[in-house]
């Protein structure tokens, strides 16, 4: 039996399949170095001259080791198991097998093993100069500055660097499965999740890995080249002039700032395609010949796109004081928010048909990132008004409204192509990935914040506040599934648009903290409401409603010595992501409580 939601989320089923006992182990080391120079001449009284330099650079390198074992006939003819499948309340499914197995069985654990090492390097440099010229002076106008902004960004990866044993002699299996048993890593695994799976046969990773693979570590690829690499080179210039102003409208005292940014940016990024060749086949009855592209071992082609772009953004921000204790903030202004710079990827994966008529059919498509993807831009209405009923008391609304273009969604059908030369022959295809939308979209909301600090009650009670926020977010944009079952079958056609990558409707800030001498206390819980988390051109990803309670502590020794220690996720909340729809399980994430101490050092 079949159960489906009315959006089509599949809830529960019954079925066959084999069952795997699979471990992960993942090893990240991350290298960061940085530092700043800040330099400022004051020229005279009212002159100034301000400089300032930055450099950074972040290595991360992260490999997962993982080994499989697969049922055998222990538990059904040729190690497959009838279950019925439910997912319809709970956030880790039900399973129930038709024939009753022990999961904690590692007898039954010995089919289809196989090693794997996958590896990801990453290098992220970021380079960066300013000069600001300020200038102070009396009247409407009571400071002018101009500058100043020069900014590169390299980032290098080497993805997919997988090197995998699929096909493990039996020997080395039976080893394995009799060498590296363990019991349960996580006794407490799935509770008041709502499954009635607890506890299964597992293994030591890294000894079954060395079992089936013959050595501890196979190392990486000898050749690191793939699709997936980058190598992004993004500079931004930029030049700015703004003036502070102070005025008087009807005895209301006004102050603000008007000024307009200009942003060049120049986007320079290079990858790899595999290489092909043309096989032509004749069939031997007909003589009509077929074509396909046979990938050439060991072989790329590079690929390197530029791109440009230039945005100017004018802003006006002021702050009326209508009252000694009521202000009233305004702000009209341009904005950007630039897309995750590993989307402008130039590495291509080629889709071939291979059983094409003519050699130009032979290829069908391909897929990858897009250099050319421009930042989302905004134009930003927002209002504010402040009320200060006592200097331990503040309480605040805002609204905004914001029009937003450019905004980054899936490329419709055919939209974008690239050219492809192979063999001589220029390919011209549809390229899968994502572009900037040609259509304006509103996001509009409002805010509500308090605050309230307890300074009249008794030592060592004064210490005590709380603060609370609560905003509300809409949003008309829409987002299609990027994904196909075939081209002429977009899931896009079956499933509903989400919003922007990020963006919850509902989000509720609650703060309890105490902060007195050298000590501060602070627990914060934070709820928000289901949003949207691309995951490339995969289908719709969707993160369900969730809240969580972290806490810090701080205590300065001196000035110039800090101690720190932080609980995050208190209460042991979990994640859990529907594709492509609401109700339809894609992962159930427990990561429990997270804690961390340190010591901080200033000089």
């Amino acid at each position: 039996p079949i159960d489906l939601a009315d959006n089509g989320a599949l809830l529960s089923w019954a079925g066959n399949s084999y069952l795997e006992t699979v471990a992960t182990e993942r090893t990240r080391d991350e290298d960061y170095a940085g530092g700043g120079l800040n330099i400022k001449y004051q020229v005279t009284d009212n002159l100034a001259v301000i400089s300032d330099m930055s450099y950074s650079r972040t290595h991360r390198n992260q490999v997962d080791f993982a080994s499989r074992l697969r049922s055998n006939t222990l538990f059904g003819p040729s190690g497959r198991v009838a279950y019925t499948f439910d997912q319809s309340s709970s956030d880790i499914p039900v399973v129930q097998f038709l024939n009753p197995i022990d999961l904690n069985d590692h007898d039954a654990f010995t089919g289809n093993a196989y090693a794997r090492r996958a590896l990801e390097d990453r290098v992220d440099e970021i380079a960066a100069a300013r000069l600001d010229v300020v200038y102070d002076r009396t009247g409407f106008w009571e400071q002018l500055k101009v500058g100043a902004r020069y900014s590169e960004h390299n980032r290098v990866t080497d993805l997919d660097n997988d090197n995998n044993l699929e096909s493990i002699p039996t020997a080395n299996t039976l080893a394995g499965n009799q060498n590296c048993r363990i019991d349960n890593v996580v006794s407490d695994w799935g509770e008041d999740s709502g499954t009635n799976i607890s506890s299964w046969a597992q293994f030591d990773t890294r000894c079954l890995y060395a079992a089936f693979a013959g050595t501890e570590d196979l190392g990486p690829l000898s050749d690191a080249r793939s699709a997936s690499d980058l190598d992004i080179q993004e500079n931004i210039s930029a030049a700015y002039v703004m003036g502070s102003f102070r005025t008087e409208l009807g005895g209301i005292p006004i102050t603000g700032n008007l000024g307009v940014r200009y942003v060049k940016t120049d986007v320079t990024s290079q990858g790899w395609r595999g290489a092909y060749t043309l096989i032509t086949t004749v069939d031997p009855l007909t003589q009509v010949p077929s074509y396909r592209l046979d990938p050439i071992a060991g072989s790329f082609d590079p690929l390197t796109i530029e791109h440009s772009y230039e945005n100017v953004l004018p802003s006006l921000n002021f702050k009326a004081e209508l009252r000694d204790n009521l202000f009233l903030r305004g702000a009209v202004y341009k904005a950007i928010s630039r897309t995750n710079i590993e989307d402008l990827g130039a590495g291509r994966t080629l889709i071939t048909d291979g059983d094409a008529a003519t050699p130009e059919e032979a290829l069908a498509g391909a897929s990858g990132g897009n250099p050319r993807l421009e930042p989302l831009e905004s134009t930003n209405f927002d209002l504010s008004l402040e009320y200060y009923p006592n200097p331990d008391t503040s309480f605040s609304f805002a609204v905004y409204d914001k029009t937003i273009k450019t905004a980054v969604g899936p490329a419709e059908l055919s939209s974008l192509t690239e050219t492809f030369v192979i063999d001589g022959i220029s390919y011209t295809v549809p390229v899968a990935q994502e572009t900037n939308s040609d259509e304006e979209a509103y996001l509009r909301g409002f805010e509500v914040a308090a605050n309230k600090a307890f300074t009249n009650l008794p030592a060592p009670f004064d210490g005590l506040g709380v603060q609370a926020s609560y905003t509300y977010a809409d949003s008309d944009f829409e987002y299609d599934d990027p994904s196909a079952v075939d081209p002429a079958n977009p899931l896009a056609q079956f499933t509903d648009p989400v919003s922007i990558p990020g963006l919850s409707k509902h989000v509720a800030t609650f703060t309890g903290y105490y902060e007195k001498g050298p000590l501060s206390l602070r627990a914060v819980y934070k709820f928000r409401s289901g949003y949207f988390k691309p995951s490339g051109l995969t289908a719709i990803r969707t993160v369900e409603d969730a809240g969580y309670l972290d806490f810090s502590a701080y205590y300065s020794v001196t000035d110039n010595v800090q101690l720190k220690f932080q609980a995050i996720n208190i209460g042991d909340e979990h994640q859990v992501m529907y594709r492509p729809v609401a109700g339809s399980l894609a992962e159930s994430s427990y990561f429990g409580p997270s804690y961390f101490v340190g010591v901080r050092l200033r000089y």
